[in-house]
């Protein structure tokens, strides 16, 4: 009976413009994150290329090896302006946010008209409940496990990179506390100078190593602070885990209630606990609606009937 519900001029309609607008969010995202990526890359090997010439290494790196260094640090850099240049003037996060907007808001119409149509005829009530169930509930159940689960493991990716930059950091600032000491020694303080005391301290050009593991150790941490706001992945990993947790708790309490209604024909519980249910995902999806426009774009394509 149900396949009599989904095939209405009005549902395939909605349908198809769902499959459109899902897919066009997904292509979006992809071209966000893709041109994202590279200017993040690009800009983090082209800043460390550039700290190698900082660093007191000239015996090692000149000839071919300074060329092909000087090379590397001009495309990358060039390759990250451009990027950058690209996501700016393209507005790919505005364009991704509204494009998932558009998407969520067609998807939640679609399955609110399943109920109703569900609703009109009695005789289809409890098959559109379980069309809701099993393609809205239990999918966005499923959806959030998963890609909470995904964001969390991708919020620890950046963790290795945290880690050296901030041994690169200590080794950093250490060599600096060494530098003032040596000078405070040079400038008969009480205490001697460490590359007396210590021979193993001893470095050439000291503040050359210092400055060159800075920009290092300030290049990987800017990498992995922004490679982790990029996709929110610690605000999504906890947003869909609360979503998960309340869907589950929805769907535990009150599903076999509306599934008893729907089998009595009571259509205003059953749809009581759909809203309910749409209730959760759109409180979820809240950073995505208040970026949609405040009409339906022209760009997405009507459903031919």
């Amino acid at each position: 009976m149900i396949r009599s519900v989904l095939a209405s001029a009005d549902i395939k309609a909605r349908l198809a413009q769902f499959d459109w607008a899902d897919a066009n969010a997904l292509r979006e995202q992809r071209s966000y994150r893709r041109f994202r990526l590279l200017s993040l890359w690009a800009a983090m090997a082209g800043t460390i290329a550039g700290a190698l010439f900082l660093l007191p290494i000239e015996q090692w790196i000149v000839g071919w090896p300074q060329r092909v260094i000087q090379v590397l640090q001009a495309l990358a850099l060039i390759l990250a302006f451009v990027a950058t240049v690209w996501v700016g003037m393209r507005q790919s996060v505005g364009q991704w946010l509204q494009s998932r907007a558009v998407a969520e808001r067609m998807r939640a119409d679609l399955f609110r008209a399943i109920m109703r149509t569900g609703a009109d005829a009695r005789t289809f009530l409890a098959p559109a409940l379980a069309c809701f169930r099993d393609a809205h509930l239990d999918w966005q159940l499923a959806f959030y496990t998963w890609r909470g689960g995904l964001y969390r493991r991708s919020a620890g990716n950046a963790a290795p990179y945290k880690m050296a930059g901030y041994m690169l950091l200590a080794l950093a600032v250490f060599l600096g506390l060494v530098g003032l000491a040596n000078l405070a020694g040079r400038l008969q303080m009480p205490w001697p100078s460490l590359d007396a005391a210590m021979p193993w301290l001893r470095l050439e050009q000291p503040e050359r190593w210092q400055l060159g593991l800075g920009a290092m150790a300030s290049s990987i941490l800017a990498f992995a602070s922004a490679r982790s706001f990029m996709d929110l992945d610690d605000r999504n990993a906890s947003f869909y885990a609360m979503a998960a947790a309340e869907l589950q708790r929805v769907r535990a309490a009150e599903l076999a209630d509306a599934e008893a209604a729907a089998a009595s024909g009571n259509a205003a519980q059953v749809l009581a606990f759909c809203e309910k249910v749409q209730t959760i995902l759109d409180a979820e999806h809240l950073a995505w609606m208040f970026a949609r426009p405040a009409e339906e774009p022209t760009i997405v394509p009507k459903a031919k009937v």
